[in-house]
């Protein structure tokens, strides 16, 4: 049987570790286990008896190490990984199953050795042909469910023992028919299904009584009763306990009755009835000491100590307890031991010993930790918060939440064999009847219940699918719009600018009367920016043509590594002319079909690009090479490089990435190259690194299918020259410090040029070719205007108006916003982010010219304003400044105040520090506010205070004033009195007090 190999393991480690007697228990204890088969068990069992005698004798004292070994390799020998177990004997029953006739009795064989090697059965199980079939199943059945109950193998088990069930039912074998029902009802145990459990367990007690088998009675009433108490219906479990015990004493075992007497203290404790668990446990705890078993002596008092302390008998539970404790200990019994150690710590803490009753709870939980016992964990936490909680309430909080912790983990697995505790209440034969009824109604539910979900849920799925493609749709929709509005937006951009030139120098031209090279400068500037407009209309309709595959592409036949040379060459000049080492290298000469127009169009743009953002001593190259039926194109560079955003969208028309520090040429001129390279099959990536430079890669098909040869004059190019060619206008300064400053923020360098040649002979003019720059200049010159573009590589002019109006040092300044942008939603947005007007290319130069004029007037009279109102009260001077402004005024006012209470004399670029700026920027920003000097600024406010030191005190003498507010000597005081107010200090008072 099963646990034979079990029982021969156990018999030689308790001889081992204990002796004689204690390796006779398991013999005396496993018939009531196993059916019956005394005989078999304690002939094997006396085997193992005398092995361990021999083995014992022949290694003596001094060689209990040897002896060591061969135990572990009985136990490594017994411990046979199961799976690997099971997984045979699946084979061999699938084997067995898809046979019939005779090969199914040859496939049964192989099944019995199986078994009888594991020592499932004492001797090999024969199979004759002349066996009916029935009988060979259920024997074959039948053992496989008791090989998976050995293996632990619960699914498949309950799947062989419910297949040999039917079967055993047929034969007359009682025996068979009663184990067959006792196994599945174990296995429907093992699965917490306590209903079923105790409904097969009950036929197997049936059969047992038919047969007479008191043994069988016994252990049959001993297993209901044991479920009975895990399931939680102790009514049962007690009458079922009881009548165990009358068949066990009516029989004289002594060793069944202590294990009934045990199972029945337990059950009357678990009902609340502490008389009689204890009084069961006393009895059993007799037995066990009679018998000389030691290790259950342990256990029984252990129970007395439960059963003693819900009697509130403390002192008598603790005695018992440590009775218990030193016997569990020499028996290694460690669960045992640490339900010792929680019941020691809850009596220790009842009477005060909390240190002591923390070291019991501290052994118990670590052994219920490790092995996951939530229940008697639980009850080791709860017990080491009441020990800790007044000496160190730290480690107590974290007990008790470790507690709470645990105790949800019970509820829990509670909640999960509720079901099965719950339905063993309805247990009549009625039941069975209703249950089939329940069973097929629930499957009808089931069903119905089935197909309204997937009805719903193909609705469900079908309106999800419905949604998503609509937000797709309004997705594509809204890209194509803001695709469409972004490029319609850049290319009026692109149109305007060139267009605000070419009028307004047209303009000029008439009637010029300037000398024949600034006329000369004005007609290339012209045409320039005509080119540039010429280039870009061209390069829309190409890209225009080449989607909608309008035209005949020219192609020709010929030798295009010579042709790509011819136009990389045409760029030597402008590679000389800028100190950049212009390379072409072509590995194989290849002969192939290709459009010269595109070619050309293609490694132009890519030349333009490479020379654009390549510095003075980098290096451009051109490689080509031909792999298989590939013609291959590298053109590289040493410039600036991009990051991963920009090169992901480097070929959408007018994209411009962050780290830009030029516009991108046209704009368009990228998506053109894809265009063409995409409609002769092939395929261009882009490969950059920031600082280290870019290399765009080429591959297109070689095919030579054409005729048509190339020529002479198809062998011609002109470069295309870079958009930044022309260099950045250099600034203008006058030296006269009074003079206003503007500061032009373009990053074209015709337009920002024109801009400033309209302003040239009246103010000073500064340059800057992007945002960044122009807040640098800003910061650093403290203009008194700025006239910045709004479409601008690195921060836009929008950004750039927030972070000069954000800026105390330069927020006074104006700001005219000259932009493309038409739309009043733009012009909008300009002035909420702090522009003072707003122009439109193509300008008119009149109107900016008076916009700049009114500006400064602006700022000219609130500054004398300002000046006439100095010496007012500070309320009267609000309403001349924004909120930035007059709490910058304050500011210095306040630092100039705080310097006079504390020396007397005021250093200019100590005030400009305090407020965290240069020399320079304090005298622009003051100068362009108040229209004074710092100097003159300040001593207006010394002369101020010595008017509210006059008023407030008209005792006060002059010399006291003139020392508060900060002058070294009283004519002093008098002489900047008289300049700020027109009167003496003297005539001031006698005005005052008529």
């Amino acid at each position: 049987m099963a646990y034979s190999t079990m029982g021969i393991k156990i018999i030689f480690m308790q001889y081992y570790k204990s002796g004689y007697k204690a390796a006779l228990q398991p013999v005396r204890k496993y018939p009531d286990i196993h059916h019956g088969k005394i005989c078999r068990l304690t002939a094997r069992a006396l085997c193992a008896l005398f092995a361990a005698l021999f083995l014992f004798a022949s290694c003596g004292e001094n060689n209990k190490e040897s002896t060591d070994k061969v135990v572990e390799q009985v136990e490594s020998t017994a411990n046979i990984n199961a799976s690997e177990r099971g997984k045979k004997m699946e084979q061999l029953l699938n084997n067995f199953n898809r046979q019939s006739g005779k090969k199914r009795f040859a496939a049964a064989k192989p099944i019995f050795a199986l078994l009888y090697r594991e020592e499932m059965t004492d001797s090999l199980l024969n199979v004759t042909p002349d066996m009916p079939i029935d009988s060979l199943d259920m024997q074959v059945w039948y053992w496989a469910g008791e090989y998976f109950y050995e293996t632990q193998d619960n699914n498949d088990g309950l799947h062989y023992a419910m297949k040999a069930l039917p079967l055993t039912l047929k034969s007359d074998d009682l025996q068979l028919q009663s184990d067959c029902e006792r196994l599945v009802g174990l296995f429907y145990f093992r699965r917490s299904d306590y209903v079923q459990a105790i409904e097969y367990t009950r036929k197997s007690l049936e059969i047992d009584r038919r047969r007479g088998d008191k043994s069988r009675i016994s252990s049959s009433l001993n297993t209901l009763a044991g479920i009975c108490l895990v399931a939680k219906q102790l009514k049962d479990g007690e009458r079922y306990i009881i009548e165990a015990i009358r068949y066990s004493t009516a029989a004289q075992d002594s060793n069944r009755m202590a294990i009934q007497y045990g199972m029945a203290s337990e059950i009357y404790h678990a009902m609340g009835k502490e008389h009689k668990a204890l009084n069961y446990a006393r009895r059993a705890y007799e037995l066990d000491q009679a018998r000389g078993n030691t290790a259950k002596v342990g256990i029984r008092l252990s129970q007395m100590t439960d059963a003693l302390m819900s009697l509130g008998q403390f002192a008598e539970a603790e005695r018992s307890v440590k009775r218990a404790i030193p016997i569990l200990e020499k028996a290694d019994n460690k669960l045992s031991l640490s339900v010792c150690h929680n019941q020691m710590g809850e009596l220790l803490n009842r009477r005060g010993a909390h240190a002591e009753a923390a070291q019991y709870f501290e052994k118990a939980a670590e052994v219920f930790a490790a092995r996951k016992d939530l229940y008697n964990e639980s009850r080791a936490r709860i017990g080491l918060y009441e020990a800790l909680k007044d000496t160190n309430p730290t480690e107590a909080s974290r007990q008790a939440m470790r507690y709470a912790a645990l105790k949800d983990s019970i509820y829990h697995h509670e909640m999960e064999q509720n079901v099965s505790r719950y339905n063993v209440k309805y247990k009549t034969e009625e039941m069975a009847h209703q249950k089939e009824r329940e069973h097929t109604e629930k499957r009808i539910i089931l069903i119905v219940s089935i197909a309204l979900i997937a009805i719903l849920l193909l609705v469900v799925a079908a309106l999800v699918y419905m949604s998503r493609i609509r937000r797709r749709s309004h997705q594509l929709l809204e890209r194509m719009s803001r695709l469409r509005e972004h490029f319609f937006t850049n290319i009026t951009h692109e149109f305007r600018t060139p267009l605000t030139i070419i009028l307004g120098l047209s303009h000029e031209l008439q009637g010029f009367t300037g000398t024949p090279d600034e006329m000369d400068d004005k007609a290339k500037t012209i045409e320039r920016q005509g080119n540039g407009l010429l280039m870009l209309i061209n390069q829309l309709l190409d890209i225009s043509k080449i989607k909608s595959s309008v035209g005949d592409p020219d192609w020709r036949n010929g030798n295009i590594s010579a042709y790509l040379a011819m136009i990389a060459e045409s760029y030597r000049d402008l590679a000389n002319s800028r100190n950049i080492n212009l390379q072409f290298f072509s590995k194989d000469n290849v002969n192939m079909d290709f459009v010269p127009d595109y070619a050309r169009k293609v490694l132009n743009n890519l030349l333009s690009n490479a020379f654009k953002f390549t510095p003075e001593y980098g290096k451009v190259r051109v490689l080509v090479w031909r792999e298989e039926n590939q013609l291959h194109i590298d053109v590289s560079d040493t410039g600036k490089g991009m990051d991963k955003e920009t090169c992901a969208h480097i070929f959408e028309p007018f994209y411009q990435g962050e780290t830009d520090m030029r516009n991108i040429g046209t704009g368009v001129g990228l998506t053109l190259v894809k265009q063409i390279i995409d409609s002769m099959n092939g395929t261009i990536t882009v490969e950059s690194e920031q600082r280290k430079g870019t290399t765009f890669h080429i591959k297109v098909p070689i095919r030579n299918q054409c005729r048509q040869h190339i020529t002479d004059e198809t062998e011609m190019n002109y470069p295309m020259m870079p958009d930044n060619d022309t260099e950045t206008p250099m600034d203008s300064d006058s030296g006269n410090d009074n003079a206003n400053r503007l500061l032009i923020i373009e990053d074209n360098s015709d337009i920002a040029a024109y801009i400033g040649s309209q302003f040239t002979d009246r103010y000073d003019i500064a340059y800057a070719s992007n945002g960044n720059e122009g807040i640098e200049k800003a910061l650093e010159l403290v203009p008194d205007l700025i006239i910045t573009d709004l479409m601008m590589p690195g921060i836009d002019g929008l950004e750039l108006c927030r972070q000069v109006r954000s800026n105390e040092i330069i927020n006074h300044i104006p700001i005219i916003v000259i932009t493309a942008k038409s739309s009043e939603t733009e012009r909008i947005k300009g002035i909420e982010a702090g522009a003072d007007a707003y122009l439109y290319k193509p300008f008119n130069t009149d109107e900016l010219l008076t916009r700049v004029e009114k500006l400064l007037e602006g700022r000219r009279i609130m500054r004398e304003k300002f000046g006439g109102e100095m010496i007012e009260q500070k309320e009267n001077n609000s309403a001349h400044f924004n909120e930035s402004e007059l709490r910058f005024i304050s500011k210095v006012t306040d630092a100039v105040y705080l310097q006079l209470s504390r020396r007397k004399e005021i250093n200019v670029s100590l005030i400009a520090s305090i407020v965290c700026m240069s020399n320079s920027q304090f005298y622009r920003k003051i100068v362009a506010l108040t229209g004074y000097t710092p100097t003159a600024y300040i001593q207006r406010i010394k002369i101020k205070k010595a008017k509210l030191l006059l008023d407030g005190d008209p005792k006060i003498s002059f010399a006291e004033v003139a020392d508060k507010c900060g002058f070294d000597a009283y004519p002093n005081f008098v002489r900047a009195f008289k300049n700020v107010c027109g009167v003496t200090p003297t005539d001031y008072r006698k005005r005052e007090n008529l």
